[in-house]
């Protein structure tokens, strides 16, 4: 799975996370807040999944990643028919 950082570019999630430890570990004395979001855009053909994962370090400013993810409109989640009781969405890993 790879994130892009305006920073770092194009990296695998391994890698992201030893960026996210290397930031902690040159100053772990500040405060930091880190932000994992998702969000998606559907049109009739399509959706757009996008994963960000931040880290902001309190006072200083923040670094980021995202990935960004097309899917076939219909492939998000399953049909109703086919979803677990209880369950509003099955979802697939991305």
């Amino acid at each position: 799975m790879l994130f892009v950082s305006p920073t770092w570019g194009t990296v695998p999630i391994d890698t992201m996370i030893e960026h996210l430890h290397a930031i902690v570990r040159q100053n772990p004395n500040d405060k930091y807040t880190i932000i994992i979001g998702t969000d998606s855009h559907t049109t009739r053909q399509s959706t757009t999944l996008v994963t960000a994962v931040v880290i902001h370090q309190i006072g200083k400013g923040a670094r980021f990643f995202y990935r960004k993810r097309g899917a076939n409109r219909y492939s998000i989640c399953a049909p109703a028919s086919t979803a677990r009781p209880n369950s509003v969405w099955s979802w697939l890993s991305f």
